[in-house]
């Protein structure tokens, strides 16, 4: 019987010390109270086979969500397909457990069709767990890995706290920010592996995203002298320990998890216990006391050179010298040669946003093939994960306001930046990009998509950021290589050429890619994390991936990372332009005049027309009837700016 979780107490118990092993090897045993877990091999191949054989012998109903074999059958099945199981385990366990008791036995099935991530949480105590030591056994009949439902577990954990847990003392489930979930360990194993955790130990399992049903069988070994009971609160002070057996557990499991005790349960006896539920705040610090914070150690090296990483860690930015001219000639061919979508009416367009995978493939492969040499010689142990041409027409509207890109690694242990490279000489005339220095430290939350379903904890903030942008003025082949964190705009494009130019992701060999996706339909915000390839940005762009969102779905088939919470940073007004400020940031009031000016002339010419004093900004306006990145327009961003200016 698969049970929920819980931890200890006190009273008339001997100390931990005097707890019995269960394990022969020595070394088992260390590693199980050292980590609250341990992975050995249980079954035989034979063995696996005449288990699968009884599976489907007594389960023939069409399996949904997470599926325990004891919640959903009668006592005659439940009993037959225990007492199967645990004399399987009795063979198995011969030359691993030392002389032990051994309770349930049970499949827990994960379905291939609609099951979720299972968050973090703990077991029920089923013993005094200070006075004697119990494990669960979690053997799969089938190859398990993090796509179709392998646990996670929290190493050493197991020590964190001391509270009961029973149906009358239920445990949350504990959803992590990334920052934190990385501390996790994932337990892929073979058909027949097992892994022994304690009831004590955080764990959780991935989606079933397999083409399968996920088959594992549970059981609990305990040892001799322990006897099963059940904890019920009594009082805020005291917790009455009832007589249990395996029985018990198997018929009112349900009427337990409600905090109910079943009719004619013996109390053996009351003792002392004040129960301190654990909470997020709790359990994420102990995380953290228990682990290292990020950017306690160095990261790699990104750059060859010293003074160019130097400058890209400061700065969140830094310019090279990518391409020669051939280079760009050849480049702007290509371009024009292709079959561009229509351009949207703000003129910005980028080659990833294109409807055809195939077109959005050609075009990432003829970048990466003309220009990856050239990355080369600025780049150590690299490797490249995105590339787009990313354009603007002309547009005197056309703003692309202050955003940040999405998370593609771990940015705890690596760095990730796009390398933004003009085709054609960029200033603020045409479209040239523009960036906030030290903006890549301002906010450390992933950058989930799709936008506009994600709204940046500075949605309410672009007209205090767009003043202080620097704009980089850069010769054709010249390039700004930006941390993806560092928040970046660009001015329309006044001009009557085509801002041509690309952009291409680039990271560390090593740096597994990643994509995290705001899950839609959630009280609070939730993002899903997963492990992908390149080729995944070719398939899902922002367009796609905001149509799923809409319509309550998301990616599949593919690598979970787990479900983690989204809590951004966030700065009041005259909180983020001081930082901004403090980073080496200036005010450009001529940016700010060229935009009044052209927002306050569609047609170009740079007259502005100032509000009032007396007036209320457009802007401020239309929040009244909605939040700002939701009724968001170049044009209202731009009145925002100008009537700013005005005061």
């Amino acid at each position: 019987m698969a049970l929920f979780r819980g931890t200890s107490v006190q009273y008339p118990s001997p100390e931990r010390g005097s707890m019995k092993a269960l394990l022969k090897d020595p070394k088992l045993q260390a590693d199980f109270e050292q980590q609250g877990f341990v992975v050995t091999r249980l079954f035989s191949g034979e063995q696996v086979s005449a288990l699968l054989d009884l599976y489907h012998q007594h389960i023939r109903e069409k399996v949904t969500g997470l599926y325990e074999s004891s919640r959903h059958n009668t006592y005659g099945v439940n009993r037959t397909i225990n007492e199967s199981i645990r004399d399987q385990i009795v063979i198995a366990g011969q030359d691993l457990f030392l002389p032990s008791k051994l309770y349930g036995g049970t499949f827990m099935v994960k379905s291939h069709i609609d099951s979720e991530v299972l968050p973090l949480h703990r077991d029920w105590n089923v013993v005094e767990p200070e006075k004697y030591r119990t494990f669960f056994v979690w053997c799969p009949l089938v190859d398990v890995s993090v796509v179709n439902g392998c646990l996670f577990v929290l190493s050493g954990s197991h020590r964190y706290f001391r509270s009961l847990g029973s149906g009358s003392y239920p445990s949350d489930r504990f959803i992590l920010p990334p920052d934190l979930h990385k501390h996790t360990e994932d337990i892929p194993l073979k058909a027949g592996e097992a892994i022994l955790y304690s009831d004590d130990l955080f764990h959780g399992s991935y989606a079933n995203n397999g083409s399968s049903d996920r088959i594992v069988v549970t059981a609990r070994v305990m040892e001799e002298e322990a006897e099963l009971v059940y904890f019920q609160k009594a009082s805020e002070r005291d917790v009455d320990v009832y007589q249990a057996d395996e029985e018990f557990y198997l018929t009112h499991i349900d009427q337990l998890a409600k905090g109910r005790l079943p009719a004619k349960s013996r109390r053996l006896y009351r003792r002392p216990y004040r129960h301190v539920p654990v909470t997020d705040e709790t359990l994420q610090a102990k995380i953290r006391q228990h682990f290292p914070p990020p950017g306690s150690t160095p990261m790699k090296q990104l750059f060859r050179d010293v003074r160019t990483q130097a400058d890209f860690e400061r700065d969140g930015y830094t310019v090279i010298n990518l391409i020669d001219q051939a280079q760009v000639d050849e480049l702007k061919a290509f371009y024009y040669g292709l079959e561009h979508a229509t351009v949207p009416a703000q003129g910005f367009q980028v080659s990833l946003d294109n409807a055809s995978p195939d077109f959005v493939r050609t075009v990432s492969e003829r970048l990466v093939a003309v220009v990856s040499g050239s990355v080369d010689k600025h780049f150590k142990d690299h490797k490249i994960f995105t590339a787009s041409f990313v354009t603007k027409a002309k547009a005197p509207l056309g703003v692309v306001p202050p955003h940040q890109d999405w998370t593609f690694v771990d940015e705890g242990e690596f760095w990730s930046a796009t390398i933004w490279c003009p085709l054609v000489d960029v200033s603020i005339d045409n479209g040239a990009l523009g960036v906030i220095k030290g903006s890549h430290r301002l906010y450390d939350h992933v950058r989930p998509s799709p936008s506009p379903q994600f709204a940046p904890p500075f949605k309410d903030q672009l007209s205090v950021i767009f003043p202080y942008l620097t704009i980089l003025d850069l010769k054709a082949g010249q390039a700004v290589v930006f941390d993806n964190r560092t928040i970046h705009a660009s001015p329309p494009n006044t001009s009557a050429e085509v801002r041509v130019a690309f952009g291409i992701g680039v990271t560390h060999e090593e740096a597994k890619i990643r994509h995290y996706y705001l899950l839609p339909g959630r009280e609070k915000p939730l993002i899903e994390g997963y492990e992908v390839e390149p080729g995944f940005f070719q398939t899902y762009n922002n367009a796609r991936l905001s149509a799923m969102h809409s319509s309550g779905t998301k990616p599949k088939d593919l690598n979970s990372l787990g479900i983690f919470t989204l809590t951004p940073r966030n700065y009041g007004a005259n909180q983020l332009k001081e930082a901004m400020v403090a980073a080496g940031n200036k005010e450009d009031t001529a940016l700010v005049r060229k935009m009044a000016g052209l927002f306050g002339n569609p047609g170009g010419e740079e007259k502005s027309t100032a509000v009032g004093a007396d007036q209320e900004s457009p802007a401020v306006h239309a929040k009244r009837a909605l939040p700002f990145w939701k009724v968001y327009t170049p044009r209202n961003i731009a009145r925002e700016i100008r009537y700013r200016l005005s005061k």
